[in-house]
């Protein structure tokens, strides 16, 4: 545009000063001057400037509308690029948020599943030391408490199973949600994490087990989380880093 510019001022020049110079010098050589003819070529050279400047007028608000729209093209793709990667950001957060509560939600059933189980288990022990302390010192335990006590363990375990199925089929649906948002290899560590703390078990020992591999899966779980936020903050910053350049 600066040499479009350069190239008009010079074609002015030239049509301003050197053709009416040319045509005085021309008439003084050969010819008597010739006022009306003079000015007849000073109203075409006038006309021509007038067409070379409005040329230049017109050329030159087209060239800075099309650096506007430009502008607001790339100011528009900027914003629905930064609106896609807040939405994305806020995902993150909700996943990463979203497997802390369920890791600890699930965790704490379990352990009051097994305190409730505990507490059973000493009741009933409670009951046969009683029972051996008794004036017969048979140690036998009424059926009724021994049928209450089973009843008790057995609402306490159905109630676990499905607090268990409800926070499993909460991680499922993370991790679903997070198999395209998340880079493959962290997405296969959430899933071994998955598989180790959603297995069934059988026996209390099991259950105690399950607890332990809970603790030692905790550091895995926060360094996947925090990845997780560092991600999503890697994008919420992008508008700042963008903004700032443009």
């Amino acid at each position: 545009m600066k040499r479009f510019l350069l190239v008009t001022c010079l074609l002015l020049f030239l049509l301003a000063f050197l053709i009416p110079a040319f045509y005085v010098f021309w008439h003084f050589s050969w010819v008597p001057f010739n006022v009306s003819a003079f000015y007849s070529l000073l109203n075409f050279v006038a006309a021509l400037i007038l067409v070379f400047v409005t040329a230049a007028y017109v050329a030159t608000t087209k060239h800075y509308v099309d650096l506007f729209e430009q502008d607001m093209k790339t100011r528009q793709a900027t914003q629905e690029e930064w609106e896609m990667r807040r939405f994305l950001a806020n995902r993150l957060f909700i996943i990463g948020d979203g497997f802390v509560e369920v890791f600890f939600a699930s965790k704490r059933e379990l352990e009051v599943f097994l305190l409730q189980v505990d507490g059973v288990v000493q009741s009933l022990s409670a009951m046969h030391r009683t029972a051996i302390a008794s004036v017969t010192g048979t140690g036998t335990v009424p059926t009724t408490a021994e049928s209450r006590a089973n009843s008790l363990s057995a609402a306490a375990y159905v109630r676990y199973n499905e607090r268990a199925a409800e926070y499993n089929w909460r991680a499922q649906v993370l991790l679903q949600q997070a198999k395209s948002l998340l880079p493959k290899e962290l997405c296969q560590d959430i899933e071994i994490i998955f598989h180790i703390l959603s297995r069934n078990f059988d026996t209390v020992e099991e259950g105690r087990a399950l607890i332990k591999d809970y603790e030692k899966n905790f550091q895995s779980v926060c360094r996947i989380v925090s990845e997780i936020h560092t991600l999503g903050a890697s994008k919420a910053q992008w508008r700042d880093q963008t903004f700032s350049t443009t």
